[in-house]
C-alpha cells in the first residue's frame, strides 16, 4: 500500500504510516487477502454436466472415425470405381465388336454375299483346278492370277511387259481388311486407357476396396481384362503389318513386270526385301496367341513372292536365248505354289480366330464385368443405407 500523505510503502496491516505517523484509511468492506481462504468450489452438478459433454464429444468423434468416414469413404469408392469399370467394360465391348468385324471380313461367316464368294481356278498349267471357298475372301498374292496370267501372255507374244489394268482392284480386300484392323487399333487404345484409370483407383482407394471385401475380386477383373485388352491389340496391329505388307509387295510385284529399267527393278527388290525381313521379326511376345500357323503362312508366301521376283528380275536382265520361255515358267509356278498356299492361309487363318483368346473369351470377361458391376452397385447401397439409419435418416 502507499500513504495518502507522503507517498511511502506501508504494510497492508499497518494502520499508522511509519514514516509520517499519519493515520491509514481503509474501505469498511477491505479484508485483507491473506484472511482469504480458498474460493469456493463450483457445484457439483455443473462439473457432471461438463464430464457428460466431454464424453459425448469423444463419442461422436469415435463413430464418426471408426464407423462413418469408412462407410462414406466405401459408397464414394464404389461410386467411382462403378463409373470406371463400365466404361471400361463399354471400351471392352467397342474392341470386340472391331475384332468381329474383323474375323466376319476374312472367313465370311456372317452376310455372305455372291461379292464374298471366291472362286480359286487357275488355267495356268496343264490341268485347270477350281476350288469354292464359299463366302470367304480369299487373302493372297494369288488375287494377282490376272495380272501375271496377262504378262505371260504378252511374254509369249513378245508384246510389252505389263498389267492390264482391271476394273476391279485387286487389293480392296486388304485396303478394306486393314481400315478394320485399324479400327480395332484405337479401340483397344482407348480400352487400355480406360483400363489404367479402373486399376489406379483400385491401387489408391486398396483400404475402401478391402472393406466392401472386393479386393481380390476387383484385382481378378483388372487381369482379366488387361489380358483381354493386350490381346486384342496385338491382333489389330498384326492385321496392320499384314495388311500394309501385302498391299506395298503387290505394288511391288506390280512396278517388277511393268519396269522399263534395271534401276527400278533393283530398288523394288530392295524393298520387297526389307517387307520380309520385317516379318519375319515379329516373334514370341510380338504375336498374339495361337497365330503361329497363320504367321508361318504369311511369311512363306512373302518369301515365295521374293523369290519369284528375284528370278523374274535375273531372267527380265539375262541375255540368255531361252529368257523368255523361263520367264514364263517362273510365272507360272508361283501362280501354282499361290494356289495352294491360299488355302492354307485361309484354313490357318480361321483356326486362328476359332482359337484367339481376344475372341474366345470376351464372353466370359464381359459376365465378369456384369456380376462386378452389380457387386458394387449392391455394396454401395448397403453402405449408404447403414449411414443413413446411424445419422437418423429414413
Amino acid at each position: 500500500m502507499v500513504c495518502q500523505n507522503c507517498s511511502a510503502e506501508i504494510s497492508s496491516s499497518a494502520h499508522f504510516c511509519p514514516r509520517c505517523g499519519a493515520s491509514v484509511d481503509r474501505p469498511s468492506s477491505y479484508v485483507p487477502a491473506s484472511s482469504l481462504g480458498p474460493g469456493p468450489e463450483p457445484p457439483p452438478r455443473r462439473k457432471k454436466l461438463f464430464l457428460a459433454a466431454g464424453s459425448t464429444l469423444a463419442l461422436f468423434v469415435a463413430a464418426f472415425f471408426f464407423f462413418l468416414l469408412p462407410k462414406a469413404l466405401t459408397i464414394s469408392f464404389t461410386k467411382e470405381t462403378h463409373e470406371l469399370l463400365s466404361n471400361t467394360s463399354s471400351k471392352s465391348s467397342q474392341v470386340n465388336q472391331s475384332l468381329e468385324a474383323i474375323y466376319n471380313f476374312v472367313t465370311g461367316v456372317e452376310n455372305a454375299t455372291t461379292e464374298t464368294r471366291v472362286e480359286i481356278t487357275t488355267n495356268v498349267g496343264a490341268e485347270e483346278t477350281n476350288v469354292d471357298r464359299e463366302a470367304a475372301k480369299v487373302l493372297s498374292f494369288y488375287l494377282l492370277k490376272e495380272q501375271v496370267e496377262e504378262a505371260v501372255r504378252k511374254l509369249e507374244n513378245k508384246q510389252v511387259l505389263g498389267f492390264s489394268n482391271s476394273a476391279a482392284d485387286p487389293l480392296k480386300n486388304y485396303r478394306d481388311l486393314r481400315d478394320l484392323a485399324v479400327g480395332a487399333q484405337h479401340s483397344s487404345k482407348e480400352g487400355e486407357e480406360s483400363l489404367v484409370k479402373f486399376s489406379q483407383s483400385i491401387k489408391e482407394q486398396g483400404a475402401s476396396a478391402k472393406a466392401a471385401n472386393l479386393t481380390e475380386t476387383l484385382e481378378e477383373a483388372e487381369k482379366d481384362t488387361e489380358t483381354y485388352l493386350s490381346e486384342a491389340s496385338k491382333t489389330a496391329n498384326y492385321y496392320v503389318t499384314y495388311t500394309d505388307s501385302y498391299v506395298d509387295l503387290a505394288s511391288i510385284i506390280t512396278e517388277v513386270l511393268t519396269a522399263t529399267s534395271l534401276g527400278q527393278v533393283t530398288q523394288s527388290l530392295s524393298d520387297a526385301k526389307k517387307i520380309e525381313q520385317n516379318l519375319k521379326t515379329l516373334e514370341g511376345e510380338d504375336l498374339p496367341a495361337e497365330i503361329d500357323e497363320f504367321h508361318a503362312d504369311i511369311v512363306t508366301e512373302v518369301s515365295g513372292a521374293i523369290e519369284f521376283i528375284n528370278t523374274y528380275i535375273k531372267l527380265a536382265t539375262s541375255e540368255d536365248s531361252d529368257a523368255v520361255s523361263k520367264a514364263i515358267k517362273a510365272a507360272r509356278d508361283w501362280i501354282s505354289k499361290e494356289q495352294s498356299l491360299a488355302l492354307s492361309i485361309q484354313t490357318n487363318q480361321t483356326n486362328f480366330w476359332k482359337k484367339n483368346p481376344s475372341i474366345s473369351t470376351y464372353d466370359q470377361l464381359s459376365e465378369k464385368q456384369g456380376e462386378l458391376l452389380k457387386k458394387l452397385d449392391s455394396e454401395r447401397a448397403k453402405q449408404q443405407f447403414f449411414l443413413l439409419s446411424m445419422l437418423g435418416v429414413k
